[in-house]
């Protein structure tokens, strides 16, 4: 085997990320799609499960994850940069140090050393931040220990991937940091077999439901969706020929608002692209989980793909709006949450994310929120948390892994990856 922000009436968040304007990617928010390790160069390809700004920076690595919760250091590591903004959905290969995406726009740029994935198995694991101190998003692992019919000593598990017995082999690796395995990952294999390390595979799961993040999780994490393959001449066609989410090719560059001083809201959106879309509709939201219509705008050859619309009944406290863009196929994706209010904004940190046991919600200012709410995907109600000061512990071991959003009174919305 191979080897203050200060304090201002305005909040606008993206994808449920509270301040900031570039997302700051967690477990889960791109997901694995297909690999060629028998191809020259070797390829690979992911999905956004969330919008991913411009300038989004992330690493891809072929080095171990050791049990010491360090990665190795004798192999490839490859660091790309989004070009263009990109919706959930979107689908980028990357062929060497060569970027493509599903979508028109920049590809973005990388730098580093192309990875070289052995056919006698490898992984990749996407990470930010820095290699001696990474944050996980997403792995795909492609690699099989076994005791039968290796001998080795002991077997590859979905749980922790492969063996501590096994050491600092270039080939192997445990499953990294942060992730959990047909969740945020995906192992080829299975546990007890030995008999196959599938060089090349894609995703074809494309008669499944993939409309929500929970569903496109649990069938990209399941390799019996995947078209397996060991020869070079069969190596897969990337990315997969499956849509996400009903995501198009339409790029959606930019969605932004802002308060009006006769307290109306202005809203933008551009787009490239555009001669394939119908319409667009305004959806808007109290609580940013459930969105409600709230006007339509026809789409027009003659614009430059920039449109406005102007809400009149804005909201003494939370206001949450999206935009649905409708093809005229009938195909349908959204845009980033933007949210405008009018409350004093409280800088909200949480961690760690994802989070096994103890959740700390830590809050700056003057003052601090009184009262958050954990909900699920589809806004169940699942838990009414009192806060009691600027730092607090709650308690979630009782929840099952999964995405579920923390509501803060003050209006901040915040993803959370339950491990």
């Amino acid at each position: 085997m191979k080897k203050f922000i200060p304090f201002i009436s305005l909040l606008i968040s993206f994808s449920f990320v509270s301040n900031n304007t570039k997302a700051q990617l967690v477990a889960g928010d791109i997901m694995f799609t297909g690999y060629n390790s028998t191809t020259t160069p070797d390829s690979y390809s992911f999905v956004a499960m969330v919008n991913i700004p411009a300038g989004t920076v992330i690493s891809f690595t072929d080095n171990q994850w050791l049990t010491t919760n360090a990665l190795a250091t004798n192999e490839q590591t490859i660091t790309w940069t989004s070009g263009v903004a990109l919706p959930l959905g979107t689908q980028v290969t990357i062929s060497g140090t060569t970027p493509t995406i599903s979508i028109a726009g920049s590809a973005g740029s990388i730098t580093g050393t192309a990875l070289a994935l052995s056919t006698s198995g490898d992984q990749i694991s996407a990470y930010r931040g820095t290699s001696a101190s990474p944050i996980f998003i997403s792995a795909i692992h492609m690699n099989i220990n076994a005791v039968t019919p290796f001998g080795d000593c002991n077997n590859s598990t979905n749980a922790a991937w492969d063996p501590a017995c096994i050491g600092a082999s270039t080939n192997s690796s445990a499953l990294p940091s942060g992730l959990t395995s047909g969740l945020t990952a995906v192992w080829m294999g299975t546990e007890g077999d030995g008999s196959t390390e599938w060089d090349n595979a894609v995703f074809t799961g494309c008669g499944l439901p993939l409309t929500t993040a929970s569903q496109i999780r649990a069938a990209l994490g399941n390799p019996a969706n995947w078209n397996k393959t060991n020869t070079t001449a069969n190596a897969v066609t990337l990315p997969s020929a499956c849509t996400f989410f009903g995501v198009t090719a339409v790029n959606l560059i930019s969605f932004s608002g802002k308060l009006n001083s006769n307290n109306t809201t202005s809203l933008q959106w551009k787009i490239e692209d555009y001669p394939n879309v119908d319409k667009f509709t305004i959806e808007k939201s109290i609580d940013g989980i459930s969105f409600k219509p709230l006007s339509t705008v026809n789409a027009s050859l003659s614009t430059t793909g920039t449109y406005y619309y102007t809400d009149n009944n804005f909201l003494k406290e939370n206001n949450y709006y999206r935009i649905k863009i409708i093809e005229l196929s009938g195909k349908t994706f959204y845009s980033n949450v933007v949210s405008i209010s009018t409350k004093p904004k409280v800088d909200i940190v949480i961690y760690p994310n994802p989070v096994a046991n103890e959740l700390v919600i830590m809050q700056n200012g003057v003052s601090y929120s009184k009262m958050a709410q954990l909900l699920s995907t589809t806004g169940v109600l699942l838990k009414q948390i009192n806060i009691t000061s600027k730092q607090h512990s709650v308690n979630i071991k009782w929840l099952p892994s999964g995405l579920y959003y923390l509501k803060i009174n003050e209006g901040n919305i915040i993803k959370i990856i339950k491990q």
